[in-house]
């Protein structure tokens, strides 16, 4: 099955993120996706490369993957690990009853 995105005047990160989703609801086995800007092709280029796409762009600016390898994608780098810092609370003090 083949999708077609049109994300023409998108700022970053949105072609990514409705590529993403489109991956995830659709599982298409190409997806075309259009965009008109360097940055969003080449965040849908390694986006897509991550996934496990090929990738080949046009001069039109749409990026054109060929069909998934059966090979399965490279996992995602890990996130990191965000803490919270704590603060000391003072204590109140209780009130004489």
């Amino acid at each position: 099955m083949e999708k077609t995105l049109d994300c023409r005047g998108l700022a970053c990160p949105m072609p990514v993120l409705r590529t993403k989703e489109c991956l995830e609801a659709d599982h298409p086995d190409t997806v075309v996706v259009t965009v008109d800007n360097q940055a969003a092709r080449e965040n849908v280029d390694r986006f897509l490369s991550r996934a496990g796409y090929a990738v080949s762009a046009t001069e039109a600016g749409g990026i054109l993957p060929s069909p998934r390898p059966d090979r399965p994608p490279h996992p995602p780098p890990p996130r990191p690990r965000l803490r919270r810092r704590q603060r000391a609370i003072p204590e109140t003090p209780k009130p004489w009853s």
